[in-house]
């Protein structure tokens, strides 16, 4: 599980799949270049997403470094650890992946196939843990890098993380 959490954007091993059509019980090989594609997608996808609700948490706030908005804050994190968790199930379940070929007989080499879930799970994990990483230290970096110009909106006010309120909802 460690592996899948430090390379959680590279295939670290190979992926066997069932079988489509009369092929029952019997298990295939998917071609590692559509895999690696598929791992690099939702690399890249997660990156994204995780970089617009940084973007979204500081450049949609209204006030300053208010409770508002460390418990605002605080929900944009979670929010980041849930995309983690459930974006490497839409974007690898929805692959497309393609059997190597010898795989399930010669008349299917090139099919199109899919992840199951116990094969995703690793994933889904691992890029949970790096967004529970990446948005405190994204906002950090923003923050800085954006805060010293007051044309910045969002980010001039706040300058950093809305820590170490760790319990942002205690009166």
């Amino acid at each position: 599980m460690l592996q899948s959490v430090i390379y959680a954007w590279k295939v670290t091993g190979s992926i066997s799949v069932n079988c489509p059509g009369g092929f029952s019980g019997k298990s295939g090989y998917v071609l590692r270049k559509s895999v690696e594609a598929a791992y690099h997608l939702n690399a890249l996808a997660w990156v994204v997403a995780i970089v617009l609700l940084v973007l979204a948490c500081y450049l949609t706030a209204q006030a300053s470094l208010d409770r508002g908005f460390v418990v605002k804050w605080w929900m944009y994190w979670a929010a980041a650890v849930l995309v983690g968790f459930l974006l490497p199930l839409a974007v690898l379940s929805l692959a497309p992946l393609k059997l190597a070929a010898g795989s399930c007989g010669a008349a299917r080499a090139g099919m199109p196939v899919h992840m199951s879930f116990t094969q995703i799970f690793p994933s889904m994990v691992a890029w949970a843990i790096w967004a529970l990483a990446a948005f405190p230290l994204l906002s950090w970096l923003f923050t800085r890098l954006a805060g010293w110009h007051p044309a910045s909106r969002g980010f001039f006010h706040y300058r950093g993380c809305p820590w170490p309120r760790w319990n942002p909802f205690a009166s």
